[in-house]
């Protein structure tokens, strides 16, 4: 499991978080738990970056003479590995962070994040073999060694050098740890509906002006720089390529393995999704041959088509997938449904991570962690409700933390994340949801019977 140190960011002073097969983050609004969400995901998405590790000039130099090296990981890479991890952290607040959050350095100058990579279980044991560059670049490991050797079919030219260092780290360094990320912001329904009026070009404009911090145009050009974070960004370049996620083949699809997966989130958006050659999405409602432009549809229905085309063309076993706040415009029911479905995703291999303010998640999710209990009675109550067998969660899979305001004097920092215990008798408690509940049903209560 990953874990994050967090200290003074945004309106965070402190947070510990360990991403379990299950993460939970609630607390009040404007407390931090988004700046977290984007943090989290620009660093899984920019790690390999942030590491700092490179191939040497004297195996670029035997590569280009006799076509092949060797690179001994264990000696160049795993003797510092710790230390590798604790400067990548540093160069990640530095220099992505600020573009990642499209805010100034200047914010973000007290910030301290460590963490450390975890290697993939038995990457040792196992022996590697990649294909990269249309096959002109190939990395190998046998298996019980830390030794790869890497070879090349091609001419290597000085400005390929370049670029073949890129590949090679991004490469040998996925192979540690390589849990894509994919994230649905809490913008997603907005940008699924307007998609079509948002230039794509303009978006790959602002992305290479983001290269030219310490060009003499830049701050003439800073009016086309992104203000708005990396994940919204992202977000709205996926729903403008779905035509070319249809079309592009990936190996190992999570639906290829449990089809069930797909069947049961239709049970959530009551119909199905398509894209024509336009890239102009379309939904079709269950029982109807009426097919909606995605404009046409309900919020419910824009909010779930980002992740259905994930869950259709993208997902992978071992995909880490972040939803801010899951419970946007659905129906409290649906809400319950969306909890199952992250519930069977987590027990399909894919690391979730949620932030929410839906006492109905977190309450579904509440029951689905007490159905882990060995009581008698647990079968019954599943038949009885409409849960199949595989609807529970492991209370050790499951991490949950809230925010919580800090008392002290502070001014910089307001909020603090605290750890909630999880386990299969009294599940969660989240005090924030439950005092607001009391505190509702206490109001109910004397205006019903007068005191």
């Amino acid at each position: 499991m990953l874990d994050f140190k967090f200290e003074n960011l945004g309106p965070i002073g402190t947070a510990n978080i360990q991403l379990n097969r299950l993460t939970l983050l609630c607390g009040p609004n404007n407390s931090g738990k988004t700046y977290l969400t984007n943090t989290i995901y620009a660093y899984l998405k920019h790690w390999t970056f942030s590491l700092g590790w490179k191939i040497n000039n004297e195996a670029i130099a035997k590569l280009e003479q006799y076509g092949s090296c060797e690179i001994d990981l264990e000696e160049e890479l795993f003797s510092n590995w710790d230390d590798r991890c604790k400067a990548g952290a540093n160069r990640f607040v530095t220099k992505v962070l600020p573009v990642s959050l499209a805010t100034s350095a200047h914010r973000l100058e007290q910030t301290y994040i460590e963490t450390k990579i975890p290697i993939k279980e038995k990457w040792y044991e196992n022996s590697l073999n990649l294909s990269i560059r249309k096959g002109t670049i190939h990395i190998t490991k046998l298996t019980n060694s830390y030794k790869i050797i890497i070879s090349s079919t091609s001419n290597i030219s000085e400005l390929s050098k370049l670029f073949l260092r890129s590949f090679i780290r991004v490469n040998v360094l996925d192979s540690l740890f390589n849990d894509e990320v994919f994230i649905c912001s809490a913008e997603r329904t907005g940008a699924n509906a307007f998609k079509n009026h948002i230039n794509f070009y303009q978006e790959s404009l602002r992305d290479a002006v983001e290269s030219l911090e310490n060009h003499e145009l830049a701050a003439e050009m800073s009016a086309f720089k992104r203000d708005y974070a990396e994940a919204i960004s992202d977000n709205l370049k996926f729903l403008m390529q779905l035509g070319i996620s249809e079309k592009t083949p990936v190996n190992n699809r999570l639906i290829t393995q449990y089809p069930e997966l797909i069947e049961y989130f239709t049970e959530i958006t009551l119909g199905s999704y398509r894209v024509d050659t336009n890239n102009q999405m379309y939904y079709t409602p269950n029982k109807s041959s009426d097919e909606l432009k995605i404009g046409e549809t309900s919020t419910s229905v824009r909010s779930l088509g980002m992740i259905w085309y994930w869950l259709q063309f993208i997902a992978k076993k071992n995909n880490i997938l972040i939803v801010d706040e899951p419970e946007i415009n659905l129906h409290p029911k649906n809400q319950r449904l969306f909890a199952r479905f992250i519930t069977r995703l987590v027990n399909c291999g894919v690391q979730v991570f949620i932030t929410t303010h839906s006492d109905y998640i977190i309450r579904e999710i509440n029951t689905l962690i007490l159905m882990s209990h060995t009581a008698d009675h647990i079968p019954d109550i599943k038949r009885k409700y409409g849960y199949a067998e595989s609807d529970k969660l492991i209370p050790y899979d499951v991490n949950v933390y809230v925010t919580k305001e800090n008392n002290s004097n502070s001014l910089s920092s307001k909020y603090n994340v605290v750890k909630i215990p999880v386990d299969s008798v009294t599940g969660i408690q989240i005090e924030s949801f439950d005092n607001e509940i009391n505190n509702l049903n206490k109001i109910q209560h004397s205006m019903l019977y007068g005191n």
